[in-house]
């Protein structure tokens, strides 16, 4: 199971803020200084990947913009005045002042399918002023790529782990439903996986251990699943939509994780990072590329985040 947490900074403390409903909207583009407003009245600043729920207020001081990305269908609506709007499952109220941004006809309803299938908010992961795609198993996970549980969009995937100090060689085993496909020795830390082995829909378990007689234990194992038709067709759509606009780009690397893309969110996150100084883009590329055994450039992503005024928290911390 999968889920996504919704947060939001406050001067000087970690504020996170959790809803048992499914969001109304999204946030994909935020300028400047910008509130959200609970029922109760309490006020949370707007980050990029936050979530804004029904009948919650909005509201932009002078020189701020806003851009959302609504649940119900996929449009997207944006303001750049000041003043405060409601929120409704058909968008922002009162209308004046409203800009629906174009989708194109094409994209409509699979984007609509794309909001309503994304996790819904839990109290899980941690990623402060944005949002976290907390992924099964360990927190931590295996430092791998493809990442433990990605869905790859190809059947001959490039399959990466750490180097282990001490080893030569490597014995690496790809297997499918308890029965093994392949293994190879070798004295790099990568392999790809040769045509014909795989198919749509196929989902493999795959380990590296050290290749010398006696040794026991793996030095890295995770699992992916090779996407199915309809799952390439998704990846294709988002990959089309992120050449429209730059808050298009932060949907379409937030959806792609959140579908289990994981290497095109990387390379989507990648463009936006070069594009924006948002901290939420390099967070997430630290996060990702950590996941996947990348340190130094995960390394190098998390002090732009921080540089930007982004706190990494640790998933169990409050």
């Amino acid at each position: 199971m999968r889920w996504i947490i919704c947060a939001s900074y406050l001067v000087g403390s970690a504020h996170i803020a959790w809803a048992a409903s499914a969001p109304t909207a999204y946030i994909f583009q935020v300028q400047g200084a910008v509130e959200v407003i609970d029922s109760a009245g309490k006020a949370r600043r707007a980050a990029t990947f936050g979530c804004v729920y029904e009948d919650e207020q909005v509201k932009l001081a002078d020189a701020s913009r806003i851009s959302l990305r609504l649940c119900s269908d996929g449009h997207r609506e944006q303001i750049e005045s000041t003043g405060t709007w409601k929120l409704t499952t058909e968008g922002l109220t009162p209308r004046e002042k409203v800009t629906v941004l174009a989708t194109q006809a094409d994209q409509a309803r699979p984007l609509g399918t794309f909001m309503k299938s994304l996790p819904q908010p839990s109290e899980v992961g941690g990623r402060l002023g944005g949002v976290t795609v907390a992924r099964a198993g360990e927190t931590d996970g295996p430092k791998v790529s493809p990442l433990d549980f990605e869905i790859v969009l190809t059947t001959t995937p490039t399959l990466s782990w750490p180097e282990r100090s001490g080893v030569a060689r490597y014995r690496v085993y790809l297997n499918s439903e308890g029965k093994k496909l392949w293994s190879m020795t070798t004295p790099e830390t990568k392999v790809m996986v040769p045509m014909g082995l795989l198919k749509p829909g196929t989902r493999c378990d795959w380990q590296v251990l050290d290749a010398r007689p006696g040794t026991t234990g793996p030095i890295a194992k995770a699992s992916f699943t090779v996407a199915f038709p309809s799952q390439h067709d998704q990846a294709e759509l988002l990959q089309t939509l992120a050449e429209a606009d730059a808050e298009s780009r932060a949907f379409a690397a937030f959806t792609s994780e959140s579908q289990q893309f994981y290497g095109q969110a990387i390379e989507l996150y990648s463009q936006l990072a070069k594009e924006s100084d948002d901290a939420a883009f390099h967070a997430a590329l630290a996060e990702l590329y950590a996941k996947s055994g990348r340190d130094a450039e995960a390394q190098a992503a998390r002090k732009r985040a921080e540089a930007a005024g982004f706190v990494f928290t640790k998933p169990n911390q409050p």
